[in-house]
């Protein structure tokens, strides 16, 4: 079955040799599945997934394939592959480390790994708040936050905090530490919107909720240090970046529960 994913910046085509590996794709990235399996493709396919003797082979391009072992595994790899070859369709703009919100206006937690960015979305949307993503958001001209419409994977205490049980979420396989979790029937993606604030989050053991301004100065190299590679590099996407630091309001976010903080950050953009 042929799939044509397209998160704004051009398609990215997959073919899923066998038809119950095929049916996970929509699962995995719902809002951008733009094309009825098994018509023809607008361009060449991407990436092969076919079950062979060895395992499921996933391969890309010319690239050699990765094997895995289970469905599960094949999840988490051609997720992992889809997310890069989508990211890579809009690599013209800087892609922050970060996680974002839209109330009245929007607001980007910008974080290294572990810093609470998706327990942070994952509170807004249970909050009924559209979302920009809980990892990654590409960043277009004065200040605009590109909503990058992935999957959350959030560990499963948190989703547990919110109600949620384990085999209600997305592409369960057992009893995995992390689970995937969909935003669209809760407060839904956001659309493309520009950022107010921006807060450089740190998730710090037994501290209450701490908002601290900082300067534009500050605030820039926060942006930078938050750049991923996926996008362009502060050399060419700078102009992007200076816009958001003139335009936004910079914060220093301590705390513990990401509940707790995702209420004041939202108050925030509000």
């Amino acid at each position: 079955m042929i799939f044509e994913l397209n998160a704004g910046g051009g398609g990215v085509v997959i073919d899923v040799r066998q038809e119950e590996l095929a049916r996970l794709v929509p699962l995995m990235f719902p809002a951008y599945v733009n094309r009825v399996p098994g018509t023809p493709p607008s361009q060449p396919v991407h990436i092969v997934v076919d079950q062979q003797a060895r395992g499921i082979a996933i391969t890309r391009s010319n690239d050699a394939p990765v094997v895995a072992a289970s469905v599960a595994e094949m999840v988490d790899e051609l997720e992992y592959i889809i997310t890069e070859a989508l990211l890579g369709t809009l690599a013209a703009r800087p892609h922050l480390h970060a996680s974002g919100v839209t109330a009245a206006s929007s607001l980007i937690a910008l974080g290294d790994s572990g810093a609470g960015k998706s327990s942070l979305a994952l509170a807004w949307s249970m909050a009924g708040l559209p979302v920009l993503g809980d990892d990654v958001i590409p960043l277009g001209r004065d200040a605009t936050a590109i909503p990058f419409k992935r999957l959350f994977k959030v560990e499963r205490g948190a989703l547990e905090t919110h109600g949620i049980e384990p085999d209600q979420t997305p592409l369960w396989f057992g009893d995995p530490d992390e689970l995937w979790f969909d935003p669209a029937p809760h407060g839904g993606w956001s659309e493309p919107s520009r950022v107010d604030h921006v807060a450089l989050i740190k998730r710090c053991r037994n501290s209450p909720v701490v908002v601290e301004p900082l300067g534009p100065g500050e605030g820039l190299a926060g942006l930078v240090h938050g750049l991923l590679d996926t996008g362009a590099p502060a050399e060419t996407g700078f102009d992007h970046l200076l816009d958001l630091a003139r335009h936004a309001r910079f914060h220093r976010v301590l705390f513990e529960s990401s509940i707790d903080a995702a209420a004041v950050l939202a108050d925030l953009a509000r």
